[in-house]
This record gives structure tokens, sequence and C-alpha cells, in this order.
């Protein structure tokens, strides 16, 4: 069963509740809609390229660390590069990740975000990302 876009929206709203305040939701709706539930092509194709690596490669890969960059970027970009906000957005999506409607209609893992989070910290040891504030 394909989850619907209310379903969808139910779901995030509920997770979102118990780790955004008002304004972090402010900051990641556009045109009305959660950035987080807003379809963009990019997601699909680091998944997958995600998928590939995790099969293929160690988060310490040079392939792995250039997915982690872009990876972050699009969340940074998400984020506004907030430091606490992409924390927050980390937490929604873990639980989203979890829950199994959600899971039914991504190509997202928790699993997936811990090999692009190792491949991140690599990245950063290696030199080619900044440390984020904290």
């Amino acid at each position: 069963m394909t989850a619907k876009p209310n379903q969808l929206n139910e779901i995030y709203d509920n997770i979102a509740a118990k780790h955004l305040t008002d304004k972090d939701r402010t900051a990641l709706t556009r045109d009305g809609v959660p950035i987080l539930l807003q379809p963009d092509p990019v997601w699909p194709k680091l998944h997958e390229e995600a998928s590939r690596l995790m099969a293929t490669s160690d988060p310490d890969s040079i392939e792995a660390m250039d997915l982690a960059k872009r990876w972050m970027q699009k969340v940074f970009e998400t984020t506004g590069g907030d430091p606490d906000l992409t924390q927050k957005v980390r937490d929604v999506t873990r639980a989203l990740n979890d829950n199994p409607t959600f899971q039914a209609a991504t190509t997202a893992s928790n699993s997936m975000t811990e090999f692009v989070e190792q491949a991140y910290a690599a990245a950063i040891k290696a030199g080619l990302m900044d440390r984020p504030e904290v």
C-alpha cells in the first residue's frame, strides 16, 4: 500500500512537533509545505549513490567523502547552515526513517544516514570539509 500525501503530512507533523519549535518549522517551510516533504530530484540520486557506496566502499573512501560533502551541502541548504536546526532535522529524519509508513515512501534509511555521517566525519578529518560550528 502506498502512503497518501496526507498520511505522510500527518506523520511528519507528529514527529516534527516533538523536535522542532514553531520558528524551526517556519524556517523549514516553503510555499506552505514542509521542505522535508517536498520532492527534490537531488535526494533520490544521493540515496542511490549512498546505497551503492554502502555496498562497495568504506565511509572513509574518497567517493564516500565526496558524497557526504554534497549530501551535507544539501542539508545545509535546507537548514541555512544553522547547526542547531541541522541537528533537529537529523533527529526528525531519523524518526521518520523509523516509521514504517515513511520507510515505504522513501529510499533513505537510518543506516544510510549513519554511513553518510561517518563519511562526513572522515571528510572533516581529511580537511575536505570544515568542522561545523557548535
